[in-house]
């Protein structure tokens, strides 16, 4: 029998395994890419060209960064070791240095993002014509799911820290097997939680938390305003500017990342028109069954 006509026959074999072959792929390493990575759910096909529009921005990014860093100041001031509480060491990373002012906008970028994306997501539903509103706003559910995913992945190493905590200070009437297993446990925890959240940043960067499965116009509307947010919060937070850099270095890199995204999502909305010029602006809804 034709392998359609089979399936035809059997609707259920191809979706059974389907969902096998991804239970066998698994991988604990890319728990955040099942959640945060785009999986082209809206369009139903990549668009390589925007993708790779979107990496190489990113990347060049943190080449910028990190050659800032190196440059200026070398790597002597990425964290402060102080005591804290029950003399818990601490890393703390200033923003008056490239990195940490870097994460600092990194961190007010997702913060701002979870509020501005509901917004144009509205706005988006109400552009797209009456009869596929619902449709457009079923499908809107991914960066919402991205979003809560990324900060359950934060959320996760809560435990852990306290448990590491516990061993440090009131586990020595346990035996050394035992506080070595645990050490062994929480320490691959943590490494596996350290894996996951550097993975999620970058994953939340490039794609905007899945904002293109929920709509393509969602990350191009959204990840300019969200860059132009950010910066002006910089501006007003960011202190006394960098510790070593020229004022104009700082400038640019705090502006030019909103410069950028901004030519980046514009050149992506041409991308898309020329590729869907029947479809473009998507009001019609989502392009995948």
């Amino acid at each position: 029998m034709p392998r359609s006509l089979a399936e035809n026959a059997c609707p259920g074999r191809d979706s059974v395994g389907g969902l096998w072959r991804r239970i066998k792929q698994f991988s604990i390493w890319r728990v955040p890419n099942y959640f945060i990575e785009p999986s082209d759910a809206y369009l139903g096909e990549p668009v390589e060209s925007i993708d790779r529009l979107g990496k190489v921005r990113s990347w060049a990014a943190i080449a910028i960064i990190v050659g800032t860093a190196v440059y200026y100041s070398g790597l002597s001031h990425l964290g402060t070791i102080t005591d804290g509480k029950d003399h818990v060491k601490t890393i703390n990373i200033g923003n008056d240095n490239p990195e940490g002012n870097w994460f600092l906008g990194l961190m007010i970028s997702v913060v701002t993002a979870v509020f501005i994306l509901p917004v144009v997501s509205l706005c988006l539903v109400w552009w797209t014509r009456r009869g596929a509103r619902r449709a457009a706003l079923i499908q809107l559910r991914w960066p919402y799911i991205a979003i809560a995913a990324w900060f359950g992945i934060f959320a996760a190493a809560a435990p852990f820290i306290a448990l590491g905590n516990y061993l440090q200070k009131s586990a020595q009437h346990l035996n050394f097997e035992l506080r070595a297993a645990a050490w062994m446990f929480v320490v691959f925890i943590m490494i596996l939680e350290l894996a996951w959240i550097v993975k999620s940043l970058y994953l939340a960067a490039t794609g905007l938390f899945r904002a293109a499965d929920g709509h393509p116009l969602l990350p191009l509307i959204a990840a300019p305003a969200v860059a132009a947010m950010a910066t002006l919060m910089m501006n007003t937070v960011g202190g006394n500017g960098l510790v070593g850099v020229p004022g104009v270095v700082g400038d640019a890199l705090t502006w030019g990342g909103t410069i950028t995204i901004t030519i980046v999502s514009l050149r992506s909305a041409q991308l898309l028109r020329r590729r869907y010029p029947q479809d473009f602006p998507f009001r019609n809804g989502p392009l995948r069954s």
